[in-house]
Order: C-alpha cells, then sequence, then structure tokens
C-alpha cells in the first residue's frame, strides 16, 4: 500500500480510537489503544512519522481526556500524566521502528548471505570438478592447458580458482640467481 493511503487509513484508526475512548468515558483506560496507530505508523511510515504520531496521539488523548470532563487531584498530576503517556506513546514509536529497521537489515544481510553461499557452491563445484580432472602441465614451459589452450599457472589460478596472485622469490630461486650471476662474472670479457 502506498505511504499516504498508510497515513489516511491510521489517520482514520485514530479517530476510531479516539471516538471510542471519548465514548468509554472516564471509567475506562483506552490510552492502550492509541497504541496501534502508533506501531503501525512506525511500522509502515518510519522513526519521523511514528514521533509525529506519537505526539498527535498524545494530544488527542490529552483533548478527549478533558472533552469526557475527568478531573485530577491538581495540575501536576494531570500534567505528569500526559506527560508519561507521551513518553510511553515515543517509546511504542522508537521501539517499533527499530524493530522494522532490525528486519529490513536482517533481510539484506539474507540475500547477501544467499549470493555468498551461491558463489561459494559454485566455486567449490568448479575446484572438484579440477580435482577430479587430470590437468596436463608443459614439462618444459610450466604452463597447464585449460579449455584447450596453454595458459601460464597464473593465469589458471586466477580464471578457475579466483587466486589472487603476487609474485617473489624463493631461497631456492635466490639461489640460482645467484650462481648465474657468479657464473656470469667468471666469464672473460670479449670472449
Amino acid at each position: 500500500m502506498p505511504k499516504f493511503a498508510w497515513f489516511l487509513s491510521n489517520a482514520a484508526l485514530l479517530g476510531i480510537v479516539a471516538a471510542l475512548d471519548h465514548l468509554s468515558g472516564t471509567d475506562l483506560q483506552f490510552s492502550v489503544f492509541y497504541f496501534v496507530p502508533i506501531a503501525l505508523t512506525a511500522w509502515h511510515l518510519g522513526p519521523r512519522a511514528a514521533l509525529f504520531a506519537a505526539v498527535a496521539c498524545s494530544a488527542i488523548w490529552w483533548g478527549v481526556d478533558i472533552a469526557s470532563g475527568r478531573s485530577y487531584r491538581s495540575e501536576l498530576v494531570e500534567v505528569a500524566n500526559y506527560t508519561l503517556r507521551l513518553i510511553s506513546f515515543v517509546a511504542i514509536a522508537v521501539v517499533v521502528s527499530r524493530l522494522r529497521h532490525a528486519r529490513d537489515a536482517q533481510r539484506q544481510l539474507n540475500v547477501r548471505l544467499e549470493t555468498t553461499v551461491g558463489e561459494l557452491q559454485s566455486s567449490m563445484s568448479e575446484i572438484e570438478k579440477l580435482r577430479s580432472e587430470m590437468q596436463r602441465v608443459c614439462a618444459w614451459t610450466n604452463r597447464i592447458q585449460s579449455e584447450g589452450k596453454w595458459v601460464s599457472m597464473d593465469q589458471f589460478l586466477t580464471d578457475k580458482l579466483h587466486f589472487k596472485i603476487t609474485h617473489g622469490i624463493s631461497e631456492e630461486g635466490v639461489e640460482k640467481f645467484r650462481g648465474t650471476v657468479k657464473h656470469a662474472d667468471d666469464s672473460p670479457i670479449g670472449g
């Protein structure tokens, strides 16, 4: 339902609650029913609208209370009563808004999790396929045959297993390099 339709339906519900509150008189405490339009507003329209609804419900409840002829021992008790109602209405607005936000965040996390699990399953099936097949590696160039082409080991690991490759030099490579440099230094110049 569009947001404007939610706003109108919640306003109508608030009007019904206010009318029932007025008809019930001062004997029945009807304030708990004001939680319903506040909660629906928080769930469907967000926290700002819910806070507005909480303040509106408090003001409407106060107006109905005055119209019903309720009297209090002192103005301090009356103000405390209205303040407590407002606090409870705001609390409902905040709690329901946060619940909606948490639910939406959970749904987004579930979608991301499903995507990640799908990618993981795809990668695992590719790895299992590669493990079950014999891989041909060139004895001279150390290139591997992949889908009919000879590719470098780096390219194979990157394309098939999605590895991130960087290069370094091993101790064995360093020794070979030193041996090559030493032999190059021993060769006579010019001949």
